[in-house]
């Protein structure tokens, strides 16, 4: 499980599910990281 995924109606929640990846993915290295941060 990656997450999860919350459904709202006027700012209240009415549901939820799990975020789940078809596939494994690879955690970001920490000069990835850094470039996300600088091109935001």
């Amino acid at each position: 499980m990656i997450g999860k995924v919350i459904a709202e109606s006027n700012g209240n929640p009415i549901g939820e599910t799990p975020l789940i990846a078809q596939a494994d993915v690879e955690r970001a290295g920490f000069m990835l990281h850094m470039w996300q941060r600088l091109v935001r």
